[in-house]
């Protein structure tokens, strides 16, 4: 778990301060996994995008 190691980052408490770097951390392997499905939720996730739906950072 991270809030040992970084109770606090830029000034946040976890997980607050460190939620972009986690986002951005998870998003690049599932966009990838998403183009190149290796299970059925990356399938599902492309199903959805290719149907119109929408994948995004928030």
């Amino acid at each position: 778990m991270l809030a040992p190691q970084f109770p606090e980052f830029s000034g946040k408490l976890y997980p607050l301060g460190p939620c972009r770097e986690i986002r951005d951390a998870v998003y690049d392997p599932l966009v990838a996994d998403i183009h190149q499905p290796r299970c059925p939720t990356s399938l599902a996730l492309l199903k959805f995008i290719r149907a119109g739906g929408i994948g995004r950072k928030i």
